[in-house]
C-alpha cells in the first residue's frame, strides 16, 4: 500500500541518516581492525616460535626480563610484527 511503502521508505531514510548508527558502524570497523592486527602479530609470533622454540623458553622464564637480550628479543618481535606476514615468511 501507499502508506506501508512511505513507512518503510521513512525508516529507511531514519536508519541510514543515523549518527548514532554511523558511530556504532565506525566503532565496530575499529575494534575488527584491532583484532586483524592482534591476530596476525599473534600468527607471526607463532611462527617465529615454530622456527626457534627458544624464543617461547627465553620469554617465559621468569629470569629472561632482567637479560640484556629480553628487551632486544622484546624490541625486535614488536618492530618484525609491524612487517606483513608475507614480507617475513
Amino acid at each position: 500500500t501507499l502508506l506501508g511503502e512511505r513507512y518503510a521508505e521513512t525508516v529507511a531514510i531514519t536508519i541510514r541518516e543515523s549518527q548514532t548508527l554511523k558511530d556504532l558502524q565506525a566503532k565496530i570497523a575499529q575494534q575488527e581492525l584491532e583484532t586483524a592486527a592482534k591476530s596476525e602479530r599473534d600468527q607471526l609470533f607463532q611462527k617465529l616460535v615454530d622456527y626457534d622454540p627458544t624464543l617461547s623458553a627465553l620469554l617465559s622464564a621468569r629470569k629472561a626480563s632482567s637479560s640484556p637480550g629480553f628487551t632486544f628479543i622484546l624490541t625486535t618481535l614488536k618492530a618484525v610484527s609491524a612487517l606483513p606476514l608475507d614480507a617475513i615468511v
